[in-house]
């Protein structure tokens, strides 16, 4: 995974817990849309980590 794939997919993640977050008394299925931006986060992350040698982010066992 490149730097610029781990960057969209965080920021795309961010927004949608965001989003999600902000219309979640409008929106039925905004659990599920902030959900699918967690994990859209983490793995954004988790190759961020990568891409920077941080073996103590990289190593994320416990939630991937």
């Amino acid at each position: 995974m490149t730097f610029e794939s781990s960057k969209n997919l965080s920021a795309v993640g961010a927004l949608l817990i965001v989003i999600c977050a902000a219309l979640g008394f409008v929106v039925d299925f905004s659990g599920i849309l902030s959900l699918i931006g967690i994990i859209l986060l983490l793995i954004g992350l988790k190759g961020l980590a990568n891409f920077y040698k941080e073996e103590e982010y990289s190593t994320m066992r416990f939630i991937l």
